[in-house]
């Protein structure tokens, strides 16, 4: 499913220049480390010195080709012990042109990453999206015109843009809960923004920061205090102001781009609850039964399958072929069957 962007004007040059000016240095070895080189060619270099000084012209080329050769052992033994770059994400889905900052600070395409180290930084721009899936568990998705650093296992740096995070992922994709939540600290110009098993929003730039709470709660620390947001609520910070809570609807338009980026979900043998639990999940839509019966075959019948296209369409293209019709009414998706007989049972239940 990757497009291709829209060519860039001249001007595309300079932005790519002020991206790299931008750029943070690349870790260097410590003084101890670069100590350790040092004697380590020296013990090497005084070991061949010392031998008898016969056929000089062959002992300086050995000499040189023992150096080399000590220099490279050694820096590769560094970087195997810490230096080396450390994953922290693989990419599940992505479209459009996506960039990595290199080690060089040179701009490489992304088409072919496959996983995200730690103290990269990864830019989209106006046509592209990355989903990912984030080694300490959760799902986090990279929106348009979005640069955001990976500093650590634990920690990201948005510079500007949008991202959306679930820490729950695993939990619903797997059949059963696999332990806590993911954790994950997004630092921005306007504050850090910490969870508590949920999913949400950031959205920061120079006007100031934005934090959606689709469910759970997200905490904000900053300059000016800490403050907090739970599912249902808009956290919103203008530059150097103080921050605001508004209340927000958990589906629509606002959520739908990270709805396109949403991990692909294996349903073979799974029932339709679960997969409508999926649905409800990804586009933050409630469920509700016609009744108990309903709710009792829907768990009962099963899919197969695997469903790669975002959870709004699959919604449309699952149940074509199953006995419950549905619809969407003030953000809920109700389920009924097509067959009278499942629902004699009285009651109305509900998922969310």
């Amino acid at each position: 499913m990757t497009t291709s962007a829209k060519s860039r004007d001249p001007g595309g040059e300079k932005s790519i220049e002020r991206i790299l000016s931008s750029a943070e240095p690349r870790p260097v070895p410590s003084p101890d480390e670069t100590e350790a080189v040092r004697q380590h060619v020296l013990a090497e270099w005084q070991s061949v010195a010392g031998r008898r000084k016969k056929h000089r012209s062959w002992v300086s080329l050995a000499v040189a080709a023992s150096v080399l050769i000590a220099v490279v052992a050694v820096f590769n033994t560094l970087r195997i012990n810490g230096i080396a770059d450390v994953q922290v994400a693989a990419i599940e889905k992505s479209f459009g042109s996506v960039y990595v900052l290199g080690e060089n600070a040179e701009m490489l395409e992304g088409g072919d990453l496959i996983t995200v180290a730690r103290g990269q930084i990864l830019i989209t721009d106006d046509e592209s999206g990355v989903g990912l899936a984030w080694d300490g568990g959760g799902s986090l998705r990279i929106d348009a015109n979005t640069r955001l650093e990976f500093v650590d296992r634990d920690l990201i740096h948005l510079h500007s843009g949008r991202i959306y995070f679930d820490s729950e992922r695993e939990q619903l994709l797997a059949r059963h809960s696999i332990g806590a939540n993911a954790e994950l600290a997004i630092r921005t110009d306007h504050g850090t923004v910490r969870h508590i098993g949920t999913r949400y929003m950031v959205q920061s730039d120079v006007k100031g920061l934005t934090v959606s709470v689709r469910q759970g709660e997200v905490l904000l620390g900053s300059g000016n205090g800490s403050n907090a947001a739970i599912g249902g609520q808009q956290l919103q910070v203008p530059g150097g102001g103080n921050a605001s809570i508004v209340d927000i609807k958990t589906y629509g338009d606002n959520w739908n781009w990270a709805e396109q980026l949403s991990p692909d979900l294996n349903v073979d043998g799974r029932s339709i609850f679960d997969f409508l639990r999926w649905v409800s999940h990804e586009t933050g839509l409630g469920i509700e039964f016609e009744s108990a019966a309903v709710e009792s075959a829907a768990k009962t019948a099963t899919l197969e399958g695997t469903v790669n296209v975002n959870p709004t369409d699959a919604l449309r293209i699952w149940m074509m072929g199953v006995d419950f019709d549905w619809s969407i009414e003030d953000g809920v998706i109700r389920i009924e069957p097509i067959d009278e007989s499942i629902g004699e049972s009285n009651g109305v239940t509900s998922e969310q």
